[in-house]
């Protein structure tokens, strides 16, 4: 009998370290401390904001404005802040995110494509560089390899 409660203590011992060892995984998954990446996603929220607006502004004011290619950087954008939302809340859950984070950054290759070719206002392109800024560190991170240029050229 006290083999059996020896062998059920060890096995008990076993699960919960176990799943002390996935939760700090977990914790320790990003590069930042809670409260920085909770800055950082802040900023990137504020960062895609001031673009939208910009970019908006930009493509009303140039030859896009009505046309099938301002549809589809808007919906580009619109792409990028569901990506945008569904990292937010993962990280808010405690869960797991990274997949999330790759996502956004995929998401944000496509704006940054349509920012390359087509050059629009100089405060559109001065935010999102600014908000570019701010997913490099994101890539960062989550441990994810990135570089604007390398993408640029596949």
């Amino acid at each position: 009998m006290n083999l059996i409660k020896q062998t059920a203590f060890a096995a008990l011992f076993l699960i919960t370290a176990g799943l002390f060892s996935a939760v700090q995984a977990q914790e320790h998954a990003y590069r930042l401390s809670d409260r920085e990446m909770r800055e950082l996603l802040s900023r990137i929220d504020k960062q895609a904001e001031r673009f939208r607006g910009s970019l908006k502004s930009a493509l009303n004011h140039s030859r896009f404005d009505d046309s099938k290619t301002e549809d589809r950087i808007n919906d580009f954008v619109k792409g990028f802040e569901n990506a945008t939302e569904r990292l937010k809340h993962q990280y808010n859950e405690k869960r797991s995110a990274s997949s999330e984070a790759e996502e956004v950054l995929n998401r944000a290759e496509r704006i940054n494509d349509f920012m390359e070719r087509h050059h629009l206002s100089a405060k559109a392109e001065s935010d999102w560089g600014a908000l570019r800024s701010n997913l490099d560190e994101l890539a960062s991170a989550y441990n994810v390899s990135w570089s604007w240029t390398e993408r640029h050229q596949r």
